[in-house]
């Protein structure tokens, strides 16, 4: 059962590569922004200590239970967890295997690196990074969200990122509207990111000044709860520049149950019976994709055809075959021939 299962997730789906043009390179992001993980001495500790000067005498910290410790931990900024780690190497003991810090880390630490980099870090716990870990949909349209934001630390999607105006970012100095004294309160209540410098998709390089960013909505929200801004006049102006690109990262799903890691899967199936069709395709977990296959009538058909082959077929994965392969998709190559035999 398994196996079939297994097959029917290799044959009939397909994992969309990153959207490379605007984002940041992730290759550059790792080599900018390493994270020390696995310097922590020798082997996983049941009861991180702290100990006095000379390691004679038990500290405060020390005296507390190890489910406690970890609480305090979950409370704690990310920029702030990344900081008391170089304190000493209990406390670095400490938060390394705190689970919800050795679970990012192991599954997803661009996600942490994009944050420290973009300066979000400080805005958000890490309680509040792992539950966005463990979350599936998109916070805007409940679909699979396959990115996260740094501006919020909450699971988006592509299709909300380029469209819905809760995502659209500006540079605070282009920020229209009041330039009183409570534009700026209103700008320090929000989470602000300083854009990443360095590669982008296509090869783009981001001038060396760094811009600050915050999202367009939720300041307006907090400048009309303070000081009755009103809502901006022209809110789909902002939907025009590219820097809301430039707060989001690729983020997997992380299901506890499993221990499996999902970046979400499309339907082969259906793109091949809609080849002109140039919407984004819909994602998917595992377990979304096999409930889906029980309506899907191209994705059925095309699982009998495999059948009927003896178990041995040639295909195109990612976007179908190269005939039917989108004029962008086909001229960058993204495309790959392989004989699926199960």
């Amino acid at each position: 059962m398994g196996s079939d299962i297994d097959s029917k997730l290799r044959l009939l789906t397909y994992a969309l590569p990153q959207t490379a043009r605007y984002f940041v390179d992730l290759a550059t992001l790792e080599k900018n922004c390493p994270l020390d993980i696995g310097h922590t001495g020798h082997g996983m500790l049941t009861r991180p200590t702290v100990s006095g000067p000379n390691n004679t005498a038990p500290s405060t910290l020390e005296s507390l239970p190890l489910e406690l410790l970890h609480d305090i931990m979950y409370r704690l900024n990310l920029q702030t967890l990344i900081d008391i780690r170089s304190v000493n190497k209990r406390i670095r003991d400490l938060v390394t295997y705190t689970p919800a810090y050795r679970a990012i880390t192991q599954h997803a630490p661009n996600a942490l690196r994009f944050m420290l980099s973009l300066a979000t870090a400080s805005s958000f716990s890490l309680l509040q990074l792992y539950n966005a870990l463990l979350s599936i949909d998109c916070f805007l349209c409940g679909g699979f969200g396959d990115y996260l934001s740094a501006l919020n630390c909450q699971r988006c999607c592509i299709g909300c990122i380029a469209n819905s105006p809760e995502l659209f970012a500006i540079n605070i100095d282009e920020v229209p509207g009041p330039h009183a004294p409570d534009r700026e309160v209103v700008l320090a209540s929000q989470p602000m990111a300083v854009t990443f410098p360095g590669l982008y998709g296509d090869g783009d390089h981001l001038p060396q000044g760094r811009n600050r960013l915050v999202l367009v909505a939720p300041l307006w929200q907090a400048g009309t709860a303070l000081y009755g801004w009103g809502p901006p006049q022209n809110l789909a102006d902002f939907k025009g520049t590219t820097m809301r690109f430039r707060t989001v990262v690729r983020f997997p799903t992380l299901r506890l149950s499993t221990g499996i890691l999902e970046w979400g899967l499309s339907c082969q199936g259906c793109y091949e019976n809609h080849e002109t069709s140039l919407k984004k395709p819909t994602l998917y977990t595992r377990d979304g994709f096999l409930r889906y296959y029980a309506n899907c009538q191209p994705a059925q058909e095309k699982w009998q055809r495999y059948l009927t082959s003896g178990g041995e077929m040639v295909d195109f994965y990612w976007l179908g075959t190269k005939e039917r392969l989108h004029t962008n998709v086909r001229k960058n190559g993204r495309y790959m021939q392989r004989v699926r035999s199960d």
